[in-house]
């Protein structure tokens, strides 16, 4: 089959002669504009290698830069923001017993309210596997840099194919001010001034959902993870009506990557919210809406579409 020449459309002679009249610094503001949203920092990418459970760089655009509260504090946790509209959601990937610890800074300091764990299985000796970062029966504590961060299960609610742990969470470290900027997105809200820490302890309700029905290598059971998701979007809507001002927390999903599994999860709650909002859901502009948000949900929307 031969191809159609007379297409509408501009001519490729005719973009050459457009490059040709822009001076050298209009080409170089082209260039980027066009590669600004998908940049990766090859320096920090190494730099940060050892902190990475696989060797994907995250767009520096995107990525969580926590603020370096005490001495010995890094900026680098790998994860990163999601944004769809005003729905702000945090990929990471799952927490080791070396960064544990910031990724509660990220909890805390971003004012995150719901967590979501994709890991099969947890393990405090295999370094491969998931570090059970939060306490796993009703009335445990952990205690995480001194009393810096105190978590406590005060609740543990079992479904099919999935678990719901109610921690209280306890820090002195600041946390991202909603009342100065409540009109920004978490991606802004993010880039305040450093401030000392508090000796007062301030706590805050922290709801995780533990999805454990999902071996390693296999396509998850929709049956089962249907209701969690389900569930996960009625506990963000929750979220959003209860909020007193436009600042809405983002909605951290860990997996082992934060590349196959989290996305699905990101992209399977818009769709539901969508369902309950509408009783439908267009596939096409939400596949349109992911492609502006990184390349790391371009890898993974037609699994994530077929997966539904």
């Amino acid at each position: 089959m031969g191809l159609n020449m007379s297409a509408e459309g501009e001519r490729p002679v005719d973009l050459v002669t457009h490059i040709q009249k822009q001076t050298q610094k209009q080409r170089q503001l082209m260039f980027d504009q066009i590669t600004a949203a998908s940049r990766i920092n090859c320096k920090g990418f190494l730099e940060n290698r050892a902190h990475n459970r696989v060797p994907v760089p995250i767009h520096e655009k995107k990525r969580v830069l926590l603020t370096m509260v005490k001495e010995g504090d890094s900026e680098y946790f790998p994860a990163t923001y999601a944004c769809c509209e005003r729905d702000d959601y945090i990929l990471t990937q799952a927490p080791t017993k070396e960064n544990y610890r910031d990724f509660w800074r990220m909890v805390w300091r971003d004012g995150c309210k719901i967590c979501v764990s994709l890991s099969e299985k947890l393990s405090d000796s295999d370094a491969e596997l998931c570090y059970p970062y939060w306490p796993a029966t009703e009335g445990e504590k952990m205690e995480i840099d001194g009393n810096r961060f105190v978590i406590e299960c005060q609740k543990k609610t079992d479904f099919k194919g999935y678990a719901i742990y109610d921690l209280r969470l306890a820090s002195t470290d600041p946390a991202v001010d909603t009342t100065t900027a409540p009109s920004k997105s978490v991606v802004q809200a993010k880039e305040g001034a450093q401030e000392e820490p508090s000796e007062e302890k301030k706590t805050r309700s922290v709801t995780l959902m533990h999805y454990e029905s999902w071996p390693t290598d296999t396509w998850p059971d929709l049956d089962l993870l249907g209701p969690f998701v389900q569930a996960l979007s009625k506990r963000e809507i929750q979220i959003m009506r209860k909020s007193l001002d436009n600042y809405i927390p983002p909605v951290v999903i860990q997996s082992h990557d934060g590349l196959g599994r989290a996305p699905i999860i990101w992209v399977s709650t818009i769709l539901m919210k969508d369902i309950e909002k509408k009783e439908c859901f267009d596939v096409e502009d939400l596949a349109k809406k992911c492609a502006r948000c990184g390349r790391v949900v371009v890898f993974d929307i037609n699994y994530d579409i077929e997966s539904l």
